[in-house]
């Protein structure tokens, strides 16, 4: 019989229109039931749902019954942005529907919210400037044409690059060595902030 991993009450909100990690939890939930398995037989699985930096991580467990009579076990973790459009469904059409990043073949649970607590602490500096980056995206049309890059940029500094085909605004928000983690979005998506780790030779004045 399964049994569920205790939802773990990482931070309270006063706000009760804001979902919890139950609702995130039961939501995924009813997502899996009565899905087909292909490669092997899942014979126990197990869910656990943590909010952290307000991002909420779902975290599902399925041990495998293979072929070979062997076990396997597999953590799989989906990321959802608290507070974002996809709250209003109750229901999800398919399990990835409005995840925002999602997180692999992990073998222990310690492993796969590590790794996915670590990728958060990420979006969370990309999607504090949720406002400002659709503002630019939806106001900006020009292009780089024989455009020199930037000598010098510093955290903050608004620059162009060039993302999905085309040229797009963005905002340096974090240094990893010598790159630079770009966030930017795309006119036609109001809801996704996405970002580019970049060596200072791509990226370009925003003029």
């Amino acid at each position: 019989m399964t049994t569920e991993l205790q939802v773990e009450e990482t931070q309270s909100s006063v706000n009760t229109n804001v979902p919890n990690e139950s609702f995130y939890l039961d939501r995924f939930k009813r997502c899996v039931e009565d899905r087909n398995y292909v490669n092997g037989r899942v014979i126990d699985e197990d869910y656990n749902c943590e909010i952290y930096k307000g991002f909420a991580i779902v975290t599902w467990k399925q041990e495998w019954q293979q072929p070979n009579n062997k076990t396997r076990i597999s953590f799989n973790s989906y990321v959802w942005e608290v507070g974002g459009v996809f709250d209003e469904l109750i229901h999800l059409a398919w399990l990835g529907q409005g995840v925002i990043s999602t997180g692999h073949n992990s073998t222990t649970y310690e492993q796969a919210i590590k790794k996915m607590r670590k990728r958060v602490d990420l979006l969370s500096e990309v999607y504090a400037h949720k406002a400002e980056l659709r503002a630019l995206s939806i106001s900006y049309r020009g292009r780089i044409a024989n455009a020199n890059p930037l000598y010098n940029a510093l955290i903050g500094d608004v620059v162009a690059i060039r993302a999905f085909g085309r040229t797009r605004l963005g905002k340096i928000v974090k240094l990893v060595g010598s790159r630079f983690v770009v966030a930017y979005m795309t006119p036609s998506n109001a809801q996704d902030v996405h970002y580019k780790t970049l060596p200072l030779s791509q990226i370009y004045p925003k003029d």
